[in-house]
């Protein structure tokens, strides 16, 4: 298996300029390895900070939704039947709002 087919964010301009500067092969693979190791850790961490405030975004809406009255009665007019499954998703929502919330002080706070 070549290191562009493992690894296909890196060009092969890039590889190439890596193994002339390096003296082994195995020290190639390596850098690779470890540069890309590196770039998903960062993505993880990213996403970890962003999760908790799509959480409450989420919960904020669905509650949005089922607390405005305009909404309601449009909703009732126009789709009873999906009103009423959305009715049974109000608990996760609050839940998710407190939770989301609390979550989302902490990673500002940290």
């Amino acid at each position: 298996m070549s290191i562009t087919s493992a690894n296909p964010e890196y060009s092969i301009h890039e590889i190439l300029k890596m193994s002339r500067s390096s003296d082994n092969e195995s020290d190639l693979i390596w850098t690779v390895v470890l540069k890309s190791k590196t770039r998903y850790q960062n993505m993880i961490l990213k996403l970890d900070y962003y999760f908790p405030f799509i959480v409450f975004f989420c919960g904020l809406v669905i509650l949005f939704v089922l607390e405005t009255p305009h909404l309601i009665a449009i909703a009732k007019k126009e789709m009873p039947k999906q009103l009423e499954e959305f009715e049974k998703h109000r608990k996760i929502a609050f839940l998710s709002v407190v939770v989301g919330g609390f979550w989302s002080l902490q990673n500002l706070w940290f």
